[in-house]
């Protein structure tokens, strides 16, 4: 998804050289841009959204929504996420627009990870007595062989 997002904003990076412009701008220069080259001529990715941001937030907002009875769980793992976010805009990797819509991007993807593992998990859990009716098939020493399975 964040391939995508890259992908049809087109926004350059901050360390984008252009020899014609005194210093760089937060330049979005729309689909299929492919970030220009750098003060050493190599090829540039695209930079909104971060990444690294969208990767840490994910994985923090997991880790607290799964230890939510740990406060310490939850400060330290956004905390770990805030710093990677920070340090791609002190590396000049990002601009802080970049950071900030990774992380909302990412806090909704861990938000919606963990959503979907609950409903999966109820769904699977040995505690709901439900009939149900299921058909497999199997290919087993070169025969097709139809299964039907009754649970009650």
């Amino acid at each position: 998804m964040e391939r995508v997002l890259k992908s049809i904003f087109g926004r350059q990076r901050p360390y984008y050289y252009d020899p014609n412009a005194a210093e760089a701008e937060p330049a979005f220069h729309g689909p299929f841009f492919h970030g220009g080259r750098d003060i050493n001529g190599n090829k540039l990715s695209n930079s909104f959204p971060s990444g690294h941001a969208t990767v840490a937030f994910a994985a923090a907002t997991v880790f607290a929504l799964e230890y939510k009875d740990k406060p310490f769980i939850r400060v330290l793992s956004y905390s770990v996420a805030t710093l990677i976010g920070l340090s791609r805009i002190t590396e000049n990797k990002h601009w802080i627009t970049d950071v900030f819509m990774g992380a909302v991007l990412g806090y909704y993807t861990g938000k919606q990870v963990v959503n979907n593992y609950h409903r999966y998990a109820k769904l699977k859990s040995p505690r709901q007595k439900k009939s149900s009716v299921s058909f497999n098939l199997e290919y087993f020493q070169g025969r097709a062989l139809p299964g039907l399975v009754y649970r009650f």
